[in-house]
């Protein structure tokens, strides 16, 4: 796995305030500029009693505990700043810090190959 520690915080940020981001999209449909906020400004967005669980959550964040969590799930993790990342997906502009998968990467390099 492949993931810096950088991108899996932000990956477990946008994945522990899911519901609020959801509900935040539902009202607002700005998903772009609401999922490249930084995290302190995605934190302040979501109100008051998820920005304090958020903040001890991240306070806590052990990114060698979520490597071994992906491991453990038999899956693979990897970040925009690895050049096994979906070139296409980088073109994006928004795609996801982190992707995971199932497969092994020599899979997902397969797949990025079809059309």
């Amino acid at each position: 796995m492949s993931a810096c520690a950088a991108c899996l915080r932000r990956s477990a940020l946008i994945g522990h305030l899911a519901a609020p981001i959801a509900s935040m999209l539902e009202s607002r449909r700005r998903a772009p500029e609401i999922l490249r906020l930084p995290e302190a400004k995605l934190i302040a967005s979501v109100g008051a009693a998820w920005a304090a669980r958020a903040t001890a959550y991240m306070e806590s964040f052990d990114p060698l505990a979520a490597r071994a969590d992906v491991e453990q799930a038999g899956l693979f993790a990897i970040c925009r700043h690895d050049g096994a990342y979906p070139p296409k997906l980088t073109e994006l502009g928004d795609g996801p810090a982190v992707l995971y998968g199932a497969g092994g990467q020599a899979r997902l390099a397969e797949l990025i190959e079809e059309p």
